[in-house]
């Protein structure tokens, strides 16, 4: 981090974070205040919110880039502050449900993955046989219970195979069952 000194002041301030690295499942942050000189103390996480504690912790809510600001004061009411910005990282995950229900009852019609952090997604589906009956590319879509050309498929288990790059472009397949039913 960047050392600030402001001599006429007589104040030191300087901060210090800990993990290193900010992952969104576990995005508490630790700052060490490292300041001399000082009275008082005022954080802005760079979110919307602020602390006045000497070593405050933070939970951030969201992924991206967040510039933390330190300000202190000393006896005599100067200021002096820094500026740090942190990135909260995205985790790669892959949920892939095991059961479906195409009914039309309006409820959990379309079997759909979360890939959180994936640059690249494609699904498959086979029948029992190993024949392909249905393919999609993004997570924004899913597999409605039928084959590609919209016929329905019949209630029963069907095999899975899916194909992820994540956020570092490692490659990650899974297979499985998925159950449909009707």
């Amino acid at each position: 981090l960047h050392l600030s000194i402001r001599r006429q002041r007589q104040m030191c301030i300087r901060d210090r974070y800990s993990p290193d690295e900010i992952m969104e499942f576990d995005p508490l942050v630790k700052f060490a205040n490292g300041t001399s000189g000082a009275v008082t103390y005022f954080w802005d996480f760079g979110d919307g919110t602020t602390s006045t504690a000497n070593d405050p912790s933070h939970l951030y809510g969201d992924t991206g880039v967040f510039c933390v600001q330190l300000i202190a004061t000393n006896i005599l009411g100067c200021t002096d502050s820094i500026n740090h910005c942190l990135v909260v990282k995205p985790e790669f995950n892959v949920f892939i449900p095991n059961s479906f229900t195409a009914n039309e009852d309006g409820l959990n019609e379309m079997w759909r993955v979360v890939a959180r952090g994936a640059k690249t997604f494609e699904a498959h589906i086979f029948d029992r046989w190993g024949e392909e009956l249905y393919s999609f590319y993004s997570t924004d879509k899913g597999w409605p219970g039928t084959q590609q050309n919209g016929n329905h498929c019949q209630e029963g288990v069907y095999v899975y195979r899916i194909m992820v790059t994540d956020g570092k472009g490692d490659y990650h397949e899974y297979r499985g069952n998925v159950n449909l039913i009707r």
